[in-house]
Parts: structure tokens; C-alpha cells; sequence
């Protein structure tokens, strides 16, 4: 009877080490785009609908971590940091409500919602992440946008680099965000110019 008591003795001092090691660990801090007050100043409004595709990309650039890597290798990602839904997911989400709160047009929605618009809006997204060089970290955020109206493609690239203020999970979102943002400003513009009359 002894020979048993001693294993079942290790085996619960083992399990209990494990739960108050899982118990120590912090839990994952996650992260979401936020859109910033959209400018109304100087806009033109279009009597017209738009429908926002959700962007299409690569499995290594869509990932709901935060990553990083040198020259711009997907390679690594910060410890217990995550975004709060895949990026091309959060884009869609912020184009929709970035281009509806400008009211410069009659209707915006998701793709989802299958209802007819005179604007379809199809991207590809090429880079979303932080990239170190040297000491510095920057992020890239490269986005590639058709919009098709009346059976007419227009296409533009817009792509954005900026520096991060630190070097983590906190300083990638922070500047990720900011160039987002100047990414809406300018697809509100250049939706505007490049819609028919």
C-alpha cells in the first residue's frame, strides 16, 4: 500500500506546481484600430452607395497577433499581444464606419449585407506590421483598392511608413493606427474624385 502513496504524492505536488504556474501568468492584452473623428471640411457629397469588401491577403500578413520582424519579415510576435480580430477584418469594419460618419454618402455597408450599391470597393491588403532597422522600429501599412462603379475599375496603392515611438506591442498599434487613419482621409478623397457623375 506504501509504494502507491508516495507516487500519488508527486503526482498532485507536480499538478498543483502547474496550475499556480498557469495562474501566474498574465493574461493577453489585445488591441483593436480606432478611428479618429473623420473631416467634413471641404468634402462633396455623393448621392450614392457603397458596399466595402472584406480585403483579401496573405495568411503571414493577416495574423491576429502583433508581429514583427527585420526588413519587414513576419518573423516574430510580442509576447501575450493580439489584435482583436484579424486586420483585414478590423479594416472592413473601420472603412464602413470611417466613409458612413463623413456623410459625404447616401448609404455604406459590408459586403454582407448583400444590398445593391452603385459603388463596390475590393482591396487587397500588402503589409500590415512593425519592422525593425537597427535600434528604430517603423510599421508599413500598404494597401491596394479597386472600386468598380458602372463597370469601371479604378485602382490605387496606398501605402504608409512611419516610426514608433517605442519599440513594442503598444508603440506598433499606436503608429499602425495612425496611418490608418491617413489611409480613410484619403479613400474618402479618392472615392470622391474617382466616382462618375
Amino acid at each position: 500500500m506504501i509504494k502507491y502513496i508516495l507516487p500519488l504524492g508527486l503526482v498532485a505536488v507536480f499538478f498543483s506546481g502547474c496550475i499556480s504556474v498557469t495562474k501566474e501568468l498574465p493574461p493577453f492584452t489585445t488591441y483593436t484600430l480606432q478611428i479618429e473623428q473623420s473631416d467634413k471640411k471641404d468634402q462633396k457629397s455623393l448621392n450614392k452607395s457603397i458596399s466595402i469588401v472584406e480585403p483579401k491577403s496573405l495568411k503571414s500578413i493577416n495574423n491576429i497577433l502583433v508581429t514583427y520582424g527585420d526588413n519587414e519579415l513576419r518573423s516574430e510576435s510580442y509576447a501575450l499581444s493580439k489584435w482583436s480580430d484579424k486586420p483585414t477584418k478590423m479594416l472592413q469594419y473601420v472603412m464602413v464606419n470611417y466613409l458612413s460618419e463623413t456623410k459625404n454618402f447616401n448609404f455604406v455597408h459590408s459586403n454582407k449585407m448583400n444590398l445593391p450599391s452603385d459603388i463596390k470597393i475590393l482591396s487587397e491588403l500588402d503589409s500590415f506590421t512593425q519592422y525593425l532597422d537597427g535600434d528604430e522600429a517603423f510599421v508599413k501599412f500598404s494597401i491596394r483598392v479597386f472600386l468598380i462603379e458602372n463597370n469601371t475599375l479604378s485602382t490605387k496603392k496606398f501605402t504608409y511608413t512611419k516610426k514608433c515611438v517605442v519599440q513594442s506591442a503598444k508603440g506598433s498599434v499606436k503608429a499602425l493606427n495612425s496611418v490608418v487613419n491617413s489611409f480613410l482621409k484619403d479613400l474618402n478623397s479618392w472615392i470622391i474624385d474617382s466616382s462618375s457623375n
